[in-house]
């Protein structure tokens, strides 16, 4: 202004005012006239921190690479027209965002590829049967292969069970792939010998072989028969490997020793059939009882001629209702061992 003079906020007075940092500027002009002031608000915007969004890279299906422009507080526009600093790249393309302020305006780019995973699927768990084996094939083109074993083949011949793994690599994409392989036998069916019983006894062929089904010579299909009379009698047993079976002969006698047990008795403190004992007991020296639940577990034993065996365990516990199963191992005046099975059902109020 002409013939005037200037007074500015740090009380310089030149016609000029450099700004080098934010703040509030003013300045009061003053001349013959009179006095006229202005003010202005300066902010300064920081330099763009250095944009690199790396180099050009190959990813593994299913990974993912996060893209950080490092300027959160600039103006942000990715390819897809989103403003976060951040971006995640899922699928292969080329990536690129522009970063602007006041200041400056900077672009970076990035070109994305994916491999695909190597190939590993061993399929579900398995039950082979003894003797059978399962080949597990992993084969991938220029591939390395780790093993549970730390073997390094493509292929992995399984005889035994276990758990087993690998681990496939193919350039920097790897896969891993789990199997468990149970193994089951053929079922196990064995009768005995051919036999002789005596009138009134019981034998127990029992068949019993885990994951099985069974069919006896009458169709009954438990896994337990009961022979009380004389005749031929086979089982067949079948499970997911196969089916066996087996065949005994059994002769039935008149024995002149002569030991028979109650089938049923009520432990009941009423002194009416409250005790396990002989109903018939001729010809038998000693005695040796052995009385199991169904769970085969000794339950009683007893070398009393007379068995005397009350529904209590030998440590005195009640035993519960139901059917137990007796070993008995007996000597007759002749010095024959004999032994005698049979059930017995226990009942109380």
């Amino acid at each position: 202004a002409y013939n005037a003079t200037y007074l500015w906020q740090d009380n310089s007075i030149d016609s000029l005012f450099i700004v080098t940092q934010p703040g509030t500027y003013w300045v009061q002009i003053t001349n013959s006239c009179g006095s006229i002031n202005d003010s202005i608000n300066i902010n300064y915007d920081t330099i763009l921190s250095p944009l690199y969004l790396g180099n050009d890279t190959v990813l593994c299906q299913g990974d993912s690479l996060i893209l950080n422009s490092n300027n959160s507080e600039a103006i942000n526009i990715w390819q897809n027209n989103s403003n976060d600093s951040t971006f995640t790249a899922t699928q292969q393309g080329v990536y690129w965002v522009i970063v602007s302020n006041s200041c400056e305006s900077i672009s970076d780019t990035i070109n994305i590829s994916y491999n695909p995973l190597p190939n590993v699927d061993f399929g579900n768990d398995t039950i082979l049967c003894q003797g059978e084996s399962l080949t597990l094939n992993i084969t991938n083109l220029n591939a390395s292969y780790l093993w549970q074993d730390n073997s390094i083949d493509s292929i992995f011949t399984v005889t035994q069970q276990g758990v087993y793994w690998s681990e496939v690599t193919v350039e920097t994409c790897k896969k891993r792939d789990s199997i468990i392989v149970n193994y089951n036998q053929l079922p196990i069916a064995k009768l005995g010998n051919d036999t002789v019983l005596c009138e009134g006894d019981i034998l127990i062929l029992d068949v019993s072989s885990s994951g099985s089904v069974y069919l006896w010579q009458d169709n009954s299909i438990d896994s337990i028969f009961m022979v009380t009379q004389k005749g031929t009698y086979w089982a067949q047993i079948t499970n997911n490997c196969g089916s066996i079976s087996d065949t005994i002969n059994v002769t039935q006698v008149d024995c002149s020793v002569k030991l028979t047990l109650p089938k049923v008795f009520t432990p009941n403190e009423d002194s009416y059939n409250s005790l396990f004992t002989p109903i018939e007991l001729v010809g038998v020296k000693n005695v040796h009882t052995l009385i199991y639940n169904r769970w085969g577990q000794l339950v009683f034993q007893s070398y009393s001629l007379t068995i005397d065996w009350d529904g209590r365990t030998s440590t005195g516990a009640e035993t519960p209702s139901g059917t137990y199963f007796w070993v008995i191992n007996y000597l007759d005046f002749d010095k024959n061992k004999l032994t005698k099975k049979g059930f017995v059902t226990l009942l109380r109020d």
